[in-house]
């Protein structure tokens, strides 16, 4: 199994650890676990897991060595989406004949149920993001930079107790709108529409909140976009339940957004866990492979922060 920073959810979900720069477990059923990562990170690695977890620098010969040892003639491969091609063929030299399997999928697959210590992970990234974001917006005046109102949340979160996963987006004004891009210096201005897009995350597990707000009183089209918004997120509500697939909420929400006059060809939503943006399910239309049933313990982060 292999993880990197930034990219080791399955990493995280087998180990309760996630590698600063890379980290490595063979698992085997009659050897137990062993991982190798970073020695600056051989204390925290073996705080978190019993997996007799070895420090050092170059860790590739440790697995190697860790895998002869099993005597397995099958590997089971897991985080291969980020495995760098050199490392998987390095492995494959030392080890001819052995079989490779991708087994990415199922460990996947196991992380679409939530269980209670992950839901109350999720729900503690909830508050902290809902709290962050309040304390923002009651102090939200014009003058202020996207970049300025972007810290504070991030400074809010932290305070918390939370990490933010990514900057927090900060997108201002009313005629170009954009799905995301990097908080800018410009001063925000009385009229403008404020759009914020951010992740809080507690032990590892992600919580997406993204809302809208106008600084001042709203013009006629700003209260059409927001009802509009709002219309699609009770459809939205209405047509979640287990066993409906994603795809039903993607139409119920561009259904609704039509009858006030808009288009959108976005997806909707998606789940929330170790990942944020593409944690299953995704709500899309019509990509057959993102339409996974909506099922009990599953979680559903809907955009609706984002008006046309």
């Amino acid at each position: 199994m292999y993880g990197c920073s930034g990219f080791a959810e399955q990493f995280r979900y087998l180990t309760n650890f996630e590698p600063l720069f890379e980290g490595w477990v063979v698992l085997d059923g009659e050897c137990g676990a062993r991982g190798v990562v970073h020695m600056l990170q051989h204390w925290d690695a073996e705080r978190a897991a019993p997996y007799g977890w070895v420090g050092g620098r170059d860790l590739l010969p440790f697995v190697i060595a860790a895998l002869v040892e099993t005597g397995a003639k099958s590997v089971g491969l897991i985080g291969t989406d980020k495995l760098p091609a050199r490392h998987l063929t390095a492995i494959r030299e030392e080890l001819p004949g052995h079989a490779f399997v991708d087994v990415d999928g199922a460990v996947a697959a196991l992380r679409r149920f939530k269980s209670a210590l992950e839901l109350d992970a999720i729900r503690a990234a909830a508050a902290i993001a809902d709290a962050a974001l309040d304390t923002v917006a009651a102090a939200l005046e014009p003058g202020a930079s996207e970049r300025e109102v972007s810290a504070r949340i991030e400074y809010e979160v932290r305070t918390r107790g939370g990490l933010c996963s990514l900057l927090p987006f900060v997108m201002a004004g009313n005629d170009h709108p954009t799905g995301h891009r990097d908080p800018d210096e410009r001063p925000i201005a009385t009229g403008e529409t404020v759009m914020v897009d951010f992740v809080a995350v507690v032990d590892g597990y992600h919580a997406d909140l993204a809302r809208s707000f106008v600084l001042g009183s709203p013009s006629e089209r700003q209260l059409h976009a927001w009802e509009a918004v709002s219309a699609a997120y009770r459809a939205i509500l209405q047509a979640l339940a287990p066993g409906r697939p994603c795809s039903d909420l993607q139409r119920a929400a561009v259904s609704a957004l039509a009858e006030f006059g808009y288009e959108h060809s976005s997806r909707v939503g998606h789940g929330l866990g170790l990942g944020h943006s593409y944690e299953w399910p995704l709500s899309t239309a019509t990509t057959s492979s993102r339409r996974g049933p909506s099922s009990a313990s599953s979680l559903v982060s809907t955009s609706r922060g984002r008006g046309s």
